[in-house]
């Protein structure tokens, strides 16, 4: 996990595919630079982004319809780059 761009600046965020969500989620989260959530909706994903700005997205697609991870991916995709909350200090 520490190879990837999150940590390097190289990009601004990313989607995580994975059966184990929360175990990702929580080992991303051991670099101060990434700021990982484990979501199921986008429901999720908007409340994710409201209180924490998570600049990589850990979804288990297993169980989703084609509409569901089409919205999830697409409102992933939309608006500004992820920038960490004012209030967030590592």
């Amino acid at each position: 996990m520490s190879e990837i761009g999150l940590t390097r600046a190289e990009i601004d965020g990313g989607i995580l595919l994975t059966h184990q969500t929360l175990v990702a989620a929580c080992k991303a989260n051991r670099n101060s630079r990434i700021r990982a959530v484990a979501i199921r909706t986008v429901t999720d994903l908007n409340e994710a982004r409201r209180q924490l700005a998570p600049n990589l997205i850990c979804l288990d697609p297993a169980g989703k319809s084609y509409f569901e991870l089409r919205n999830i991916l697409k409102t992933s995709i939309t608006g500004p780059a992820p920038k960490a909350p004012a209030s967030w200090t590592d």
